[in-house]
């Protein structure tokens, strides 16, 4: 790889994440079922933040984490709902 230390460790991380959320997407499991339409937009931010171009990864990101938080979210409110019952 050509480049400084930070941009090499930048590059590797920003890729490994976005495998994650690409196989997310892909395998339609994350602590929980996904429906298709949140399967469809981790596919859609793991491909953008592979993409070498910053605004592509910006947007990535910022979908990523809307996303995950939400599915994140709905999980522990599922859990404490079967805690409850």
């Amino acid at each position: 790889m050509i480049g400084s230390f930070t941009e090499i460790v930048y590059a590797i991380g920003t890729l490994a994440f976005g495998t994650l959320v690409l196989t997310i997407g892909l395998a339609g499991y994350f602590g929980t079922t996904l429906n298709k339409a949140e399967r469809v937009i981790c596919v859609i931010c793991g491909i953008f933040i592979c993409l070498p171009e910053s605004l592509t990864d910006i947007a990535g990101y910022a979908g990523a984490v809307i996303i995950l938080a939400e599915i994140i979210i709905r999980g522990r409110v599922a859990k404490k709902r079967v805690q409850a019952a």
